[in-house]
């Protein structure tokens, strides 16, 4: 399989979405066409695809939704020389572009994305990206555990591999991260979805301008942003309810930015002390 790549940093990653029915090996994946045969898969642990649910130009390079069962089969999803990429990818292509929000940016394709309405204050932004990396990511309905079909173009979910385990992780502004704004984040959604795959595999360190040195306080740092962000996101809006008891945007931004700054302080001093120790 020839796919079209870009490189980022020291990755190689595709610019469209996987498009595969078969395993690495040859076998058959499953098409789940129906609702019915969607449920069937989830509930006997079936590998299993499906299409969007329409084609049109803004779905274009959209590939095909897999579910869980697909993403860790032992068979290999991913076509020879690529890989799904597991949560030290997804740390390396955060910090190579300079944080999660950055990253959400500049991954993001520059149309097709709905815009953001940031609620009580007023506030309309675009949802579309720069694209400066080539990754070209769009927004494409998912299914859910029904076997329906979910669409919101201000968000893009995908599958990664984590110890084995199917993992999503999520590039854009869904409703429960408006006040973290873009964001690449790793989500705690539902594993009975349907959701593409987007491959990567390592690119030349020899023609990288990235520094040889790694500084795992960095790595620690964007680690925690990744998983933290969105975890103290979503137990605001639980404990507060959306935008209850705050009176702007701004303030939730505030709140949300001194707790994250709290955390990450935290584990700065831990790696610090740590450090002082060995020397």
């Amino acid at each position: 399989m020839k796919s079209e790549q870009t490189t980022i940093g020291r990755q190689l990653w595709m610019t469209e979405n996987l498009n595969v029915t078969e395993f690495r090996n040859g076998d058959t994946i499953q098409y789940a066409e129906t609702v019915n045969d969607w449920i069937y898969a989830q509930l006997h642990k079936i590998p299993a695809w499906c299409y969007p649910p329409y084609k049109s130009e803004k779905l274009k390079g959209s590939g095909r939704l897999y579910n869980q069962y697909a993403v860790t089969d032992p068979r290999g999803l991913a076509p020879g020389g690529w890989r799904i990429p597991n949560l030290e990818d997804l740390i390396l292509l955060t910090r190579q572009l300079k944080g999660p929000r950055n990253a959400a940016i500049t991954l993001k394709s520059k149309n097709g994305w709905d815009d953001i309405d940031l609620g009580n204050t007023g506030k309309v932004i675009s949802g579309n990206g720069t694209n400066e990396t080539g990754f070209n990511a769009k927004p494409i309905p998912h299914r859910d555990e029904m076997g329906e079909y979910i669409v919101d173009f201000t968000n893009q979910d995908y599958w990664f591999c984590d110890e084995s385990q199917s993992k999503i992780f999520s590039i854009g502004s869904p409703m429960n991260q408006l006040i973290c704004g873009d964001s690449l984040l790793i989500t705690n959604l539902s594993k009975n979805l349907g959701l593409p795959v987007r491959c990567l595999k390592d690119a030349d360190w020899e023609n990288s301008d990235l520094p040889e040195f790694f500084d795992p306080a960095y790595d620690y740092e964007v680690r925690e942003q990744l998983f933290e962000l969105y975890d103290i996101a979503s137990e605001q809006f639980k404990y507060y309810g959306i935008y209850r008891e705050y009176e702007s945007f701004e303030n939730i931004l505030n709140d949300l930015k001194d707790s994250v700054a709290d955390k990450l302080d935290k584990v700065l001093k831990e790696i610090k002390g740590e450090r002082e120790e060995m020397f």
